[in-house]
């Protein structure tokens, strides 16, 4: 069995007064989303876009339609948000999310933000940027480097919100125990090369790691904002899921154990004890106690009487009816030769 642990950092860096990132860590989903459209409205479109997807994502398969009507659902709200106020007009945002189903991660993706997977000390970029300069790298009209230094390179050719046609990749791939999944925006990726990433989110401690990410980026330069999420898939321990097991079983045993001789007692103290009660029509001593719990009687006959209950004074009669509670046998019979009396005394 796999599990998730996860560490997420989101920092202003040091050129920007607002963070327009926004990031999503929900159950097994994990997003980041890098607003635009100008003062305030990238923070709106990042925003609206995670909480559309916390929304609409649901754990049900296929994940890839999933997937695709979630970042539909943001795109409409979005553009519908941007037609309502028009210092929003224009707005949309990058998305990158990843949710895990059993053993396999499914990315969705729009923009420059990025997802990275990093096994056995290697680092795999997942996703492709949806950029001007990656379509000219990828035509080959310039190369891979050069681009870091394009002046277009923020050019974004897809977002969710920044047009009427929306285009989304979905991809998955198969994870193992010691995968781990780094999903991150551009103010990470533009201050930092591959080479840089790798060896930062190598360090053994993921929360570490995000710290680190963040500090170099901002150390060289910070021109944007920075948000990134680690998420380490794991191997549960068996010792520890079989512990709780253990332990429950354990405490059941000895629950039952406790009720067992709390029951026990209980019923030998019923042994002990007696009552002056009604018996067809007549007064008579039982054993227990006048009280039935489940349609179980707590008591038994121990021995009638030849005492009519309709020869004794009102007062008698209704407290036999309801049961006296006197204790030992001893005091039982001594009671009822007292109330014997009041029988005599009416004659």
């Amino acid at each position: 069995m796999l599990v998730l642990k996860h560490a997420a950092l989101s920092d202003v860096g040091r050129n920007r007064e607002l963070n327009e990132d926004n990031y999503l860590v929900k159950g097994n989903v994990f997003a980041v989303a890098d607003g635009m459209g100008g003062h305030l409205a990238g923070e709106v479109a990042s925003n609206i876009a995670l909480k559309s997807v916390a929304r609409n994502l649901k754990k049900i398969k296929p994940a890839a339609e999933q997937i695709k009507k979630a970042f539909k659902i943001a795109h409409e709200q979005i553009i519908k948000q941007a037609k309502h106020n028009i210092n929003q007009r224009g707005m949309g945002t990058t998305l990158t999310l990843a949710t895990f189903v059993g053993n396999n991660l499914w990315l969705g993706h729009i923009g420059d933000s990025r997802a990275y997977l990093f096994r056995q000390g290697k680092l795999s970029q997942l996703t492709e940027d949806h950029t001007l300069v990656a379509r000219l790298v990828k035509e080959g009209k310039i190369s891979a480097q050069a681009a870091r230094s394009h002046p277009k390179q923020h050019v974004i050719t897809r977002a969710i919100g920044g047009q009427e046609e929306l285009d989304t990749d979905i991809s998955s791939i198969k994870i193992k125990k010691g995968d781990r999944l780094l999903l991150c925006t551009d103010g990470l990726t533009t201050m930092l090369d591959d080479k840089e990433i790798a060896n930062t989110v190598s360090v053994l401690d993921r929360n570490e790691a995000a710290k680190l990410l963040v500090n170099k980026a901002n150390t060289k330069g910070g021109y944007d904002n920075i948000t990134v999420i680690i998420v380490d898939i794991l191997e549960a321990d068996k010792r520890k899921r079989e512990f709780p097991v253990r332990r429950w079983l354990t405490f059941m045993f000895i629950t039952l154990v406790v009720l067992a001789l709390t029951l026990k007692f209980f019923l030998f103290g019923l042994q002990k004890v007696y009552f002056i009660g009604p018996h067809r029509q007549r007064v008579a001593i039982f054993q227990g106690l006048p009280a039935t719990i489940m349609g179980y009687s707590l008591f038994k006959l121990s021995k009638s009487t030849d005492l009519p209950l309709k020869e004794l004074p009102d007062y008698y009669r209704r407290r036999i009816e309801k049961g006296i509670v006197v204790g030992g046998l001893a005091n039982t019979k001594a009671t009822l030769k007292d109330i014997e009396s009041f029988k005599e005394s009416d004659k």
